[in-house]
């Protein structure tokens, strides 16, 4: 979802290999969704697209190093918020103290700061993508004014990426990729 919590990319992958668990009771998804007949894509064409879609930008979401991982994509630290981490921010805030320590879930984070109630049930990948949104845009200031002073000493910043060109556009690489060369597949 964009800033506003308009869906800008939803897609169902074609698995690599056999699905021995959809976990439809969390996941929501189904055999027929994994399927080419019902739109499903590529993964590499997803690969892509996502690429596309995050290069250059701020990544928002809950445990986004999982989707980062799963799509064997790396993302600049700097660039990335990410709701699983957002705990310090309530170190000073009463009703809010104990969800400054270790990792929470995206349900319980929605909860505490809105008392609204996700996940009931199947989850829906846009509904969850807006709720870390919507805990974003509430601790937006709070949330930059700490990464300016973190990466305020970082004037070398840039040199721990490599200039590429994918497709004939130039992109940026984080060291771990280039090493690796995971951006390449």
């Amino acid at each position: 979802v964009n800033f506003l919590g308009k869906c800008i990319y939803d897609e169902y992958v074609l698995p690599m290999e056999p699905v021995t668990d959809y976990r439809t009771r969390f996941s929501g998804i189904r055999p027929f969704n994994l399927t080419r007949k019902n739109g499903a894509k590529n993964f590499k064409i997803v690969r892509i697209e996502v690429m596309e879609i995050i290069n250059g930008r701020l990544l928002i979401g809950h445990d986004v190093e999982k989707d980062l991982d799963v799509l064997s994509l790396c993302h600049p630290e700097e660039n990335i918020r990410d709701t699983v981490k957002c705990g310090y921010l309530f170190e000073n805030d009463e009703k809010l103290r104990k969800y400054s320590k270790g990792k929470h879930s995206l349900k319980k984070l929605t909860k505490a700061l809105f008392d609204i109630d996700i996940q009931i049930g199947e989850h829906d990948s846009i509904d969850d993508a807006k709720a870390a949104m919507r805990i974003y845009r509430k601790l937006k200031t709070q949330w930059e004014e700490s990464l300016d002073n973190e990466f305020e000493n970082s004037d070398d910043l840039i040199s721990r990426f490599h200039q590429v060109r994918i497709n004939g556009i130039p992109r940026y690489v984080c060291d771990d990729c280039w090493r690796n060369g995971s951006y390449l597949n």
